[in-house]
């Protein structure tokens, strides 16, 4: 074995053992951790839909204009065209699924941040509702976020 994959692998190894069995975390850090990373995941999802929307527009342009500069008639091209044009409308409507979702979790961030350093288990707790509730509004969004990721990758 390699000594630097061995260092990598005892630090990873390391990181997953400590923040498993780590005591002295709070359920305020927890929250705020689990609250961060569903933002940033739902905030790449906006980024993946902006890129289906490029990469669908990319290549209905390029599909029309090998039409339009007298090439063959394939029916290739128009199945790519089509296909293309199924692209971005997929990753503009992911778009509006995601900045749904985004817009609740801001609502709750901004809630949660404006409080002092000590931030009191009542804010906390209604954060946690608030989660909650805005997991229970959009269900099924999620649901299908979920199976398109899992599909996707």
């Amino acid at each position: 074995m390699y000594p630097g994959f061995m260092a990598i692998q005892v630090k990873i190894q390391l990181y997953l053992f400590i923040g498993d069995t780590d005591l002295t975390d709070t359920v305020n850090s927890r929250f705020f951790r689990e609250l961060n990373s569903f933002y940033l995941i739902t905030l790449v999802n906006v980024i993946f839909g902006a890129l289906a929307i490029a990469f669908g527009v990319q290549y209905t342009v390029s599909s029309v204009l090998g039409l339009a500069d007298g090439g063959t008639f394939r029916l290739l091209r128009i199945a790519t065209a089509a296909f293309s044009m199924a692209g971005f409308g997929l990753g503009l409507s992911w778009i509006v699924l995601s900045v749904k979702i985004l817009d609740g979790l801001d609502n709750i961030r901004s809630a949660c941040k404006e409080q002092k350093s000590p931030v009191p288990g009542e804010v906390t707790t209604r954060g946690i509702i608030s989660m909650i509730a805005h997991y229970r509004r959009n269900k099924k969004t999620l649901r299908i976020m979920i199976l398109v990721c899992t599909l996707g990758g």
